[in-house]
């Protein structure tokens, strides 16, 4: 709660008049190991790596409508909203309300933070982890501040911090020294993995006259430094093939981590089924990035020269199926880090070595179509036919 002079609530008033409310501008988030980890502030730009201006819209985060509380403290945890609209940055009340220490975050507000509501707002972010992360090894050290307290705050649906003994609505959570303090990752933490939307929700709990939250992030990187994290994958060119037809092989090692994990050993043993292997590899990514060997002629097995943090090696393994009966043959492929490179599998989080398979169904070998032939007394018969009409047309002459 902040009681504001008139000047104050014109200034409050002119915030809120800026923009009719459209398309909802907060979006899901793309994060990598790489990412700036400023990108989870709030009211950041992160083309200029500074703050957006006063009265725009923030793009990463967005708040629920206010919930009337009635001069009574809801439920630590709950109800969830499910409608978002968007957030506005402007600090309302600089004489009170904690600037960004790094001046990389900005104060964002409701539309609805000048009217005279006690209640609750719930801000929102969500982002989606990059294949290549482990969700157990991303980390995010956040700080929270609002007017009047960061009361609770959900991460993927679970309460990590439940409302104070006093009172949250006349706290002063607006404060740099009274600010929520959290580090989110494993243990208490479980991210979701590439594919799913990771969501941070905080409770913001105010009297009138304003409503604010700020988000600062203390993290400098958002996986633990020195860990590579080997994602390995492997396709097969076709689902099935004939004895003495070939396969390829695509087998792709990427370290998505924040360490090189050169050294990291490549294997991939034929299984029976398949035999004649050759390979080749390339590299890509990081500038450095660098195979063992360019090819071989046998099976896979190659120690990566230089696999920095971002690099990629590809290996193509063409090999021929061999004789067989109809089953399926399964091709596992493995890397395996130096021991003492503390790397982890992604995007499991497992100890390597890391594994991936492809299968091929061996297929039956189709056969020509018979010939039909004539037993013994059929060739006689034949014979026979022919030996009776050269005679008449001998006759006939």
């Amino acid at each position: 709660m902040i009681q504001l002079p008139h000047v104050r609530q014109c200034m409050a008033a002119a915030l809120l008049a800026i923009g009719a409310m459209g398309a909802q501008a907060a979006t899901v988030l793309p994060v990598s190991c790489s990412t700036d980890p400023n990108i989870f502030n709030t009211g950041y730009n992160p083309i200029l790596r500074g703050t957006l201006p006063d009265g725009t819209v923030d793009t990463a985060w967005d708040v629920s409508a206010p919930i009337d509380s009635g001069n009574a403290a809801l439920p630590p945890n709950g109800p969830l909203p499910t409608a978002f609209q968007d957030a506005f940055t402007g600090n309302l009340a600089p004489d009170a309300w904690s600037p960004s220490p790094f001046s990389n975050a900005q104060w964002i507000s409701s539309r609805n933070q000048a009217d005279t509501v006690t209640g609750d707002w719930f801000y929102r972010l969500r982002f989606e982890l990059d294949a290549s992360i482990s969700p157990s090894g991303f980390q995010l050290a956040i700080d929270f501040l609002a007017d009047n307290s960061a009361a609770t705050v959900w991460v993927n649906g679970i309460a990590l911090e439940s409302s104070p003994s006093e009172d949250p609505y006349s706290l002063e959570g607006y404060r740099f020294a009274n600010r929520t303090q959290m580090r989110l990752g494993a243990p208490n933490v479980i991210w979701r993995p590439a594919g799913q939307t990771n969501e941070i929700i905080v409770q913001v709990k105010s009297n009138p006259d304003l409503e604010g939250f700020l988000a600062q992030v203390s993290s400098t990187a958002l996986c633990p430094a020195n860990t590579p994290q080997i994602m390995l994958t492997k396709a097969a060119s076709q689902p099935s093939a004939a004895p003495g037809q070939a396969v390829n092989y695509t087998i792709a090692v990427d370290n998505g981590g924040t360490a090189s994990a050169s050294g990291t050993v490549v294997s991939d043993p034929l299984p029976n089924g398949l035999r004649n292997a050759s390979w080749t590899c390339t590299a890509s990514g990081t500038p450095g990035t660098a195979c063992g060997a360019a090819s071989g002629t046998s099976a896979l097995n190659d120690t990566i020269a230089n696999l920095p943090a971002g690099g990629r090696v590809t290996y193509t393994v063409n090999a021929m199926v061999a004789p067989g009966p109809v089953e399926d043959i399964v091709n596992t492929a493995s890397a395996s880090p130096p021991a003492d490179s503390d790397a982890i599998c992604a995007p499991s989080g497992a100890a390597p070595p890391c594994i991936a398979t492809a299968t091929v169904t061996r297929s039956e070998v189709i056969k020509p179509a018979s010939i039909p032939t004539l037993s013994v007394w059929g060739i006689g018969l034949l014979a026979l036919a022919v030996t009776v009409g050269i005679g008449r047309r001998l006759r006939a002459r």
